[in-house]
Parts: C-alpha cells; sequence; structure tokens
C-alpha cells in the first residue's frame, strides 16, 4: 500500500510488515513489542518517522529497531522504551 508519509509504502505479511520509503530503503517490522510501540505513537506519521534498521536482536530479551528520529529499545526486564535523537 503506497501513499504513505513522504512517498512510503508497506506491505503485510503473517509475520509482520516490510515497511519502505525512499528515505529507508525496505525494513522489515515483525509483529512484537517494538512494532506495538511504534503503532501506539502513530507509525511512520510520528516523530519517530520511518525505520531505518530491521529490528535487531542480542539475546532472546533484548531488542531493539533504529527509526529516522530515535530508537524504540525492548528487554524483558524493562518493557519498551522510546528515545527520540
Amino acid at each position: 500500500i503506497c501513499g504513505q508519509v513522504n512517498g512510503g509504502c508497506y506491505q503485510m505479511f503473517q509475520g509482520g510488515g516490510i515497511v519502505w520509503s525512499p528515505a529507508t530503503g525496505a525494513q522489515l517490522s515483525t509483529w512484537g513489542a517494538i512494532r506495538n510501540a511504534w503503532a501506539n505513537l502513530g507509525f511512520e506519521n510520528s516523530r519517530l518517522g520511518y525505520p531505518t534498521t530491521s529490528e535487531i536482536c542480542s539475546s532472546s530479551s533484548s531488542c531493539y529497531q533504529k527509526y529516522q528520529g530515535g530508537t524504540i529499545t525492548w528487554t524483558a526486564t524493562g518493557g519498551t522504551v522510546v528515545a527520540y535523537s
């Protein structure tokens, strides 16, 4: 589905979606706490904008995803935290 903010597009799949914009290219946005936090903020319409990386996990209890305007981090002990740049 195209026609999103700044010429972006997205395609949904069973495990999440692929989000694309001319500035960031294609990035995975999987179902889970990080995507839920981004959704609650308004997706690409939020201050975070589009993702610039796919979700990156260093273990089963710690993941993050970078966006044009910051980062969303998830840990099993702390939940999700949004940090604006």
